[in-house]
């Protein structure tokens, strides 16, 4: 069994009881202000909708009658409801349209295949697929695509991943056994899940980096059951878990050659074993807090739940002031009070200075397909910029890997081709070199922003990204060869071969999983599509910084 770790915040528990709450009269003065919040950006929302509905519905009265009033309504509703200082450029806003004609087209076609499917577990759609194209005809393009998709796709056949909410779901344990090799005893960690105690108890697998944690999730159970009534759970290290399971490779078939020095295809390959712990491999994902690795953090995620368990107590005291409790609200009282006590005693942890940051100062990243990441550090309140670091200049002496690794994606990429021609399934990776580079990325621009005492690190939003990216490309393409969907499609797959694709995504939880051990706070900003990769990133930082103002403007604003 294997582990990967990963950073995630300790999410805080919602008051108990929160139906009853918003029935009473009297709430506490922190829900009012929520309340407050919630509607004003209601009704902010609200005026900006009908403000719009309003021009529609004036543009399509004015339809055919007043020519000049739909233009001024148009011009409007392209500049956010204000009038442009300046002279429209017809240019740009020809390709605008065109930008948004081609992600809505796009947006239709993911929306008519979005539909749940199913699992196919035993094969039956692939047989279905097979025996209507040996049969038929396509009718168009998009009937040969779905039997395409039906042919090619696999049927999935592992089972679902198991998910458990918390930490005391699993149970943690120190045993002997003899090694397989040098015969000698030595203890491992094991583990076993709540509801399966004695049945199934699995031996702990993983690398020299992951081994402390599990030391710890260890340790702080074994003070947890030293003292019950001292201790509380909600100091775990341990947040969440889940247990997948993944196909197993069979690497014995894998190095096999035939007698001609090819490697066999997928056809040739043996039946799969019968038995399920021989098709596939088990892997234990666990969440953790990073805070709760030192005496500091420990307290602010104390701090936390203690802010939310008197809250629920509070909201209790204003219900007893109305009607007395019943026995299960007096025995749910009763439980928070005791777990404000044992929270009054923390785990032994070491100690640790806390990180110290400069609020003023962001560090903006740029995602994009020539650059997988572009950063810059904004000092915010003379809106400069301080330095800007593109990708060559964060990996430093490690730059040779990305090259190295946008080659292999060309000849993969190839290779991919030739064996579909022949009709030959075989699977090409690159060997993990993506997320090698991604963890390089991520302690760079980490590195970088502890060098600066950033306040936070700022991440582009990434829906539509990658769908804005594509469609500026289609577009670009139908402006260089109007009429001609051939080269169009020839230019938009040149374009997308000489560029490499990346996943923002897993860099995006790198980064985040990264900047949660050294504390650093995470924002989300908008990126420009168009413009210099280093005027990008700093827009997505100013972005942030700009909504951070308008929440502060708005909480000052409320009674």
């Amino acid at each position: 069994m294997h582990l990967q770790t990963v950073s995630q915040k300790r999410p805080q528990q919602k008051p108990v009881e929160e139906k009853q709450q918003r029935q009473t009269s009297t709430n506490s003065n922190q829900q009012s202000r929520k309340k407050a919040k919630k509607g004003t950006k209601k009704s902010t929302r609200g005026t900006i909708d009908t403000l719009t509905d309003a021009l529609f519905e004036k543009y399509t009265a004015f339809e055919g009658s007043d020519l000049l009033s739909q233009c001024a309504i148009a011009h409007i509703i392209k500049n956010d409801g204000k009038v442009a200082q300046r002279r429209e450029n017809s240019g740009r806003f020809t390709e605008k349209f065109n930008k948004r004609k081609k992600q809505l087209e796009r947006l239709e076609v993911q929306l008519a295949g979005s539909l749940p499917k199913g699992r196919d577990l035993t094969g039956a759609k692939f047989l279905e697929a097979l025996e209507t194209a040996s049969r038929q005809v396509p009718a168009d393009d998009n009937e040969l695509r779905v039997w395409q998709a039906n042919l090619l796709r696999r049927p999935k056949t592992a089972p679902y991943p198991l998910i458990f909410h918390s930490s005391t779901d699993l149970n943690w344990s120190l045993l002997k056994r003899r090694h397989p090799v040098t015969q000698k005893i030595e203890e491992r960690i094991f583990v076993h899940f709540q509801g399966m105690e004695g049945k199934y108890v699995f031996e702990i697998c993983c690398d020299r980096r992951q081994l402390p944690f599990f030391q710890q999730f260890l340790r702080d159970q074994e003070v947890v059951e030293s003292d019950r009534k001292r201790y509380s759970a909600s100091q775990f290290l341990l947040c969440s878990a889940t247990l997948i399971w993944e196909k197993r490779e069979d690497k014995a078939f894998n190095h096999e050659v035939s007698q001609n020095g090819e490697k066999p295809n997928s056809e040739q390959q043996p039946q799969q074993k019968q038995q399920p712990w021989e098709q596939y491999e088990l892997y234990l994902h666990c969440a953790i807090d990073h805070r709760c690795l030192t005496a500091e953090g420990t307290e602010l995620v104390v701090a936390e739940v203690v802010e939310d368990k008197q809250c629920s107590i509070e909201s209790y005291e204003e219900m007893k002031k109305v009607q007395e409790l019943d026995k299960e609200q007096q025995k749910d009282y009763d439980r928070l009070h005791n777990q404000l006590k044992r929270l009054e005693n923390p785990f032994p942890r070491p100690q640790r200075r806390l990180y110290k940051e400069k609020s003023n100062i962001l560090v903006g990243l740029g995602f994009s397909r020539e650059e997988p990441v572009t950063a810059v550090v904004i000092d915010t309140t003379t809106g400069k910029l301080i330095t800007g670091r593109n990708t060559r200049q964060l990996l430093g002496e490690d730059y040779p890997l990305l090259s190295a690794y946008r080659l292999k994606q060309r000849q993969n990429a190839r290779q991919r081709q030739k064996d579909q021609v022949k009709g030959q399934v075989q699977q090409i990776s690159e060997s993990e070199q993506g997320k090698y580079l991604d963890h390089l990325l991520t302690k760079a621009v980490v590195a970088l922003a502890k060098e600066y005492q950033a306040g936070s690190i700022v991440l582009p939003k990434l829906k539509g990204l990658r769908e804005r990216l594509t469609s500026a490309i289609e577009a670009r393409a139908e402006e260089k060869f109007p009429g001609d969907v051939a080269k169009q499609e020839a230019y938009t797959k040149q374009y997308k071969i000489n560029v490499h694709n990346w996943s923002y995504s897993r860099l995006s939880d790198y980064i985040r999983g990264k900047a949660a051990q050294t504390e650093i706070a995470i924002e989300f900003g908008y990126q420009l599509v168009a413009g210099q990769f280093i005027d990008q990133a700093k827009a997505v930082a100013m972005s942030a910084f700009h909504h951070r103002k308008q929440q502060t403007a708005l909480m000052k604003s409320e009674p």
